[in-house]
């Protein structure tokens, strides 16, 4: 990308120790389907996005996005402290990634 673009690119590979587990088939899906999403960006020579889920949706956001102010889990409602996971409870209602 960088050869053909000169936009510079880091490649980063997700590992059992950044992730805590091996990738399973969802985490392939949603990867393989961002960078599609990026590729098809740059083609369409869109600059400054990133690919992401918002509303349970794929979309195109600004790069930026990410450092707009300060976000907060609600680890009371989302996570089990003790057990550093997931509550699989009261799952209604609650988006489909617990973050």
């Amino acid at each position: 990308i960088q050869r053909r673009t000169g936009i510079g690119v880091l490649n980063q590979k997700l590992a059992y120790i950044m992730r805590s587990g091996a990738p399973d088939m969802l985490d392939r899906m949603v990867a393989k389907n961002y960078g599609t999403m990026v590729v098809q960006a740059l083609v369409e020579k869109k600059r400054g996005l990133m690919a992401a889920i918002q509303n349970g949706r794929y979309t195109m956001v600004p790069i930026d996005t990410c450092i707009q102010g300060t976000r907060r889990v609600d680890v009371e409602s989302f996570y089990d402290p003790a057990e550093y996971r997931p509550r699989i409870a009261a799952l209604a209602g609650k988006p489909m990634f617990l973050y």
